[in-house]
C-alpha cells in the first residue's frame, strides 16, 4: 500500500471515457481516542488512557478539556512524554484537580497535528473526593457516641466555592 497517489474514474460502459486525479492523494492515519468510562471520575484517581489508530500513526499528543469541544484544551503528555508512542497502551495518567460536567480527551497524531483530532463522544462528569485521614490504622477505632473527637467539614474561607 502507498500514502501517496492518485484517482482513476472510469466509465465501465465507455472504457476510453476515463480521468485521473491532477493532485496526489496522500492517505494518512489517524487515532480515536476509546469512550471514557467510570463516569464520574474522581480528582486525583489515576486513570487508563486508551485509543484506537488507523494507518500509520506513530506517535501520539492527547489533550483535555473542561469546557467539551470548545476547549481550550490542555496537553496530557508533557515532559518525557512528549510525542507518546501510539504503540504503548495504556497511558497511565492521574485526573487533574478541575471539576466539571463536560470534561473531554482528544487525541491528535503528533506527526500530522493538521488533521482533525478526534474527541470522545462523551461529556464525562469529574468530581471531588475527600481522604479521611483519621483514625488511621496506628489509632483506635472512633464509637460512634464514644469520647472520641467531633468531626466537622469546614470550606476555607479563602477557597472558591466548587
Amino acid at each position: 500500500m502507498t500514502t501517496d497517489g492518485k484517482i482513476k474514474v472510469t466509465d465501465v460502459g465507455i472504457p476510453l471515457a476515463t480521468g485521473t486525479s491532477a493532485g496526489v492523494l496522500r492517505v494518512i492515519g489517524n487515532v480515536v481516542p476509546n469512550e471514557i468510562v467510570g463516569s464520574p471520575l474522581k480528582i486525583n484517581d489515576p486513570y487508563n488512557i486508551t485509543w484506537t489508530t488507523f494507518g500509520a500513526v506513530t506517535n501520539i499528543n492527547m489533550y483535555y478539556s473542561i469546557n467539551g469541544d470548545s476547549g481550550p484544551w490542555t496537553k496530557i503528555n508533557t515532559g518525557a512524554n512528549d510525542r507518546w508512542d501510539a504503540t504503548v497502551q495504556p497511558f497511565p495518567w492521574q485526573v487533574p484537580d478541575v471539576i466539571t460536567d463536560n470534561f473531554k480527551i482528544k487525541i491528535e497524531d503528533a506527526n500530522n497535528p493538521s488533521v482533525a483530532s478526534i474527541t470522545v463522544a462523551n461529556n464525562v462528569k469529574v468530581i471531588g473526593k475527600l481522604v479521611l485521614d483519621s483514625p488511621d490504622a496506628s489509632e483506635p477505632d472512633w464509637v460512634i457516641g464514644g469520647p472520641q473527637k467531633q468531626i466537622s467539614l469546614r470550606r476555607p474561607e479563602n477557597s472558591a466555592s466548587r
